[in-house]
């Protein structure tokens, strides 16, 4: 009977934290919907309301981002944002280590199947490129180097780990996190589906390694802020 309560309440345990983790990642979601969505009308010959519609894009963002900040705090109260200049430099040994898995992991494509690039990297290349705005350049620019580091670890790392993998060993989180992480990389071959899940794994090992994420999300700012700048020199 024992047996039984403790399979039924770790069902129910994972069914809530579950649903709790899926669904602040589908509200993270929604400022790169209407990224999308605003990729369709801007570029109508009235400026105004391109910075219009960039500004309600803008507060819209903020005000998600500070919700799922808060839950997360909430959960988790004894993380707090401190950064020292040893801790920004651990940080960047993280970024050159992911750096690294990258490059061979481009030079492994290279050889295997003819592209350095994986489509989400020419995906975001497209939309620079053929911005119909400079706004959705700054939308995107916004997106890339603060909100996608912010969000993506609050949502992929910070909140499972104070819910769903609370009572998990660290190892088990890095590697679930890491696979769902380079899932939503549409990789189109093994290759660069390794290579997400490794930088996956980099992000989650520099956030456990003493339980702050910012941390991880420092890691993710380098990351994305230097192909960001290697995609602005594609316009």
């Amino acid at each position: 009977m024992k047996e039984t309560n403790k399979v039924s309440k770790w069902i129910k345990f994972v069914l809530v934290n579950g649903l709790i983790c899926l669904g602040f990642f589908l509200l993270s979601q929604v400022p790169s919907f209407l990224s999308a969505v605003l990729l369709m009308i801007y570029g109508k010959k009235i400026v105004y309301l391109d910075v219009l519609f960039t500004i309600i894009w803008l507060v819209i963002t903020y005000f998600i981002a500070s919700y799922i900040w808060k839950y997360y705090k909430e959960k988790n109260p004894e993380d707090k944002i401190q950064l020292t200049l040893k801790d920004i430099g651990i940080s960047f040994g993280y970024f050159l280590t992911g750096s690294l898995i990258t490059f061979i992991g481009g030079l492994s494509m290279e050889f295997v199947y003819g592209t350095s690039e994986s489509q989400n990297d020419e995906m975001i290349q497209m939309l620079i490129k053929k911005s119909p705005s400079i706004w959705f350049v700054f939308v995107m620019i916004i997106q890339l180097t603060l909100l996608a580091p912010i969000l993506e670890e609050l949502v992929i790392r910070g909140i499972p780990k104070v819910t769903l993998f609370k009572d998990s060993p660290n190892w088990f989180m890095l590697v679930m996190t890491s696979l769902f992480f380079s899932s939503l990389h549409q990789s189109t071959n093994i290759i660069s589906f390794l290579i997400y899940a490794a930088l996956g794994g980099v992000m989650c090992h520099a956030y456990l390694r003493r339980g702050r994420i910012i941390d991880s999300m420092m890691v993710h700012f380098f990351n994305n802020l230097l192909a960001t700048i290697a995609f602005l020199f594609l316009i």
